[in-house]
Order: C-alpha cells, then sequence, then structure tokens
C-alpha cells in the first residue's frame, strides 16, 4: 500500500507542478497593463516577469519531486502483491489529492510573499519620480516645487488636469505596491498611506 500511496503523491506533484507552470506563462499579473508603454520600463511586466520566474521555479521542483517518487512508488509496488479492497484505494487517492491541493495552496501563498519581497524594492525605486512629482502637485495643487515662481504661468485647466494624472499615478503605485485606494479615498490622504514606503 505505500508503493501505491507514493505513486499517487507523485501523480499529485506532477499535476500540481503542471498547474503552478501554466499560471506563471499562462496567467500573467496584469494582462492589460504588460501591453501598454511607458517612460523607461514598464513597472507592470517588470512585477509580472519576478513573479513568473518564482511561480515557475516553484513549479519545476514539484515536479522533479515527482519522478524520484514515481520510480520510488513502482519498485515498492512491484515488490508488494497485496490485495486491498477498492474503498481503502479510493479513500489513499483522496486524502492524498486533498493534501495535495493545500500544498498547492501553500505553495502560491509562499510564492506570492518571495516574490513581493523581491519585487515591492524595484517597484518603490521605479515609481519613486511619480511619486515626488505628485506629492509636489498635491501640495501646490498642480505646480511643482521649482516651478512656484513662475506659477502664473500656468493655466488653471493646466493644473486640474496634472491634479487628474496625480491621482492616476497614485493608482498605479498603489496597486504595483500592493496598497490600494479606499473606496472615496482623497488623493492627499491616499498620498500619506503611500509616504512611508518611499521614506525608506
Amino acid at each position: 500500500m505505500i508503493g501505491f500511496d507514493v505513486l499517487i503523491l507523485a501523480a499529485v506533484l506532477g499535476v500540481g507542478g503542471s498547474l503552478l507552470l501554466a499560471k506563471s506563462n499562462l496567467q500573467p499579473s496584469f494582462m492589460k497593463e504588460i501591453t501598454q508603454t511607458f517612460m523607461g520600463s514598464n513597472p507592470y511586466q517588470v512585477r509580472n516577469l519576478t513573479t513568473q520566474r518564482i511561480e515557475a521555479i516553484a513549479g519545476a521542483c514539484w515536479l522533479c519531486g515527482s519522478l524520484p517518487l514515481m520510480a520510488l512508488g513502482t519498485i515498492l509496488t512491484s515488490e508488494t502483491n497485496q490485495q486491498i479492497q477498492t474503498s481503502t484505494y479510493l479513500s489513499h487517492i483522496f486524502a492524498l489529492v486533498g493534501l495535495g491541493a493545500i500544498g498547492l495552496g501553500g505553495s502560491l501563498k509562499i510564492t506570492d510573499r518571495i516574490s513581493r519581497r523581491i519585487y515591492l524594492p524595484k517597484m518603490i525605486e521605479l515609481q519613486r519620480e511619480i511619486f515626488e512629482i505628485s506629492t509636489d502637485y498635491l501640495k501646490y495643487r498642480g505646480v511643482r516645487e521649482h516651478e512656484l515662481p513662475h506659477q502664473q504661468n500656468l493655466s488653471q485647466s493646466d493644473r486640474n488636469e496634472r491634479l487628474a494624472q496625480t491621482t492616476e499615478w497614485l493608482n498605479q503605485i498603489g496597486t504595483l505596491i500592493d496598497v490600494p485606494r479606499h473606496a472615496s479615498e482623497a488623493d492627499d490622504s491616499y498620498l500619506a498611506r503611500l509616504g512611508p514606503f518611499f521614506d525608506k
């Protein structure tokens, strides 16, 4: 029976590894944003590639673990000729598949945490410039600090356009560093919550 259990576990690892690899390649984190054009590198693509890499490594580990277990299970099964009831086989299958599902869910959470530890510093550096511009726009109502001596040259419509752009930038920053905006949250409040990430 041990050989049969090892074979089922090998199959679970093989399927789980395939699912992790499929997710890393077929389910990008930001389907729409990774095709957009940005000045410099696309931050969504940078974050997505980091997550894909970690998920692919986890999937490969699952698949590599399934191969020796499959070989071991085959050997153990061939050495035993026990007559085991079908109900026993089924109970073992369901138990090991359930264990595999829990392991797969745990692996996804672990890959998310590892990915975030890698991509968060990158996202902060990539978004630092627009965060600083957004800070000026909100502090001086659509004007950069160095523009203050000549702020009368900026029309109110230009300032409003900049403030609207600031809202979009803050949403982008929050998405990339996993700090979503609260419902109806004002830009000033949102900026204050994002600030500690850029003070480090």
